[in-house]
């Protein structure tokens, strides 16, 4: 996906790191398998609750806030976590990526891409999630996380094969659907990424609505 924040030449080489992973995995058919992607890494994955102490036990001396180790108790971690609502961290030293498991099976697999690609870049190695604004400024974290989510993106849709393939298609939302199955994407991120790189002029809009047990239901539009 096109980002605002994304400086030209850091694009150019998270484009660069990506093609590499997708060359050594054989140049895969969508949807992509994470599973894959971590393997080729040598990356890990393990779960933590944001509702729940005790599944943050494993992980809490090894998380850093500002600098400093958190330790006194995994209550420390859950306050951490629903502060900065993070859905997802990344231990580099430990090779693993730790996900909410309150998070939807979909948006878990952006959550654990997006990990992938600060893995991927190795000027994030001394920024990584847990810094807070005392380490890192509004600007410098804004950076960091776009760069991560490009390179999500660039994973997820296999690099320039969805924008190839959704060129394909008659245009709409039967053809963003379709794609959205195909590599096995939110809706959202899917319709995103297809209004960004249409060559046609098109315009996409996503609303919530809330229905019962709170469930968020995704209503897509789009305009050609």
């Amino acid at each position: 996906m096109r980002n605002l924040f994304l400086d030209p030449y850091a694009g150019s080489d998270i484009d660069r790191f990506v093609t590499k992973v997708l060359a050594d995995l054989g140049k895969p058919d969508p949807p992509l398998r994470l599973v894959d992607v971590r393997e080729l890494l040598r990356l890990d994955t393990s779960f933590y609750s944001s509702t729940d102490d005790s599944a943050t036990r494993e992980v809490v001396h090894k998380l850093k806030v500002a600098g400093q180790q958190v330790l006194a108790r995994p209550s420390i971690l859950k306050d951490v976590i629903g502060k900065l609502g993070l859905k997802a961290l990344l231990l580099p030293d430990r090779r693993r990526i730790l996900i909410d498991s309150e998070t939807p099976d979909l948006k878990q697999r952006w959550s654990e891409a997006h990990e992938i690609g600060h893995d991927l870049i190795p000027w994030h190695a001394d920024t990584m999630l847990g810094d807070n604004q005392s380490t890192l400024t509004p600007s410098c974290h804004q950076q960091i996380e776009a760069e991560a989510n490009y390179a999500a993106g660039q994973l997820l849709f296999l690099g320039n094969r969805f924008v190839e393939e959704s060129q394909s298609l008659v245009p709409g939302m039967e053809a963003v659907r379709t794609l959205q199955h195909r590599y096995s994407n939110t809706l959202t991120s899917t319709l995103w990424r297809y209004v960004e790189l249409s060559s046609n002029a098109v315009v996409g809009g996503i609303s919530g609505q809330r229905g019962q047990l709170s469930d968020r239901r995704v209503v897509p539009q789009i305009v050609l």
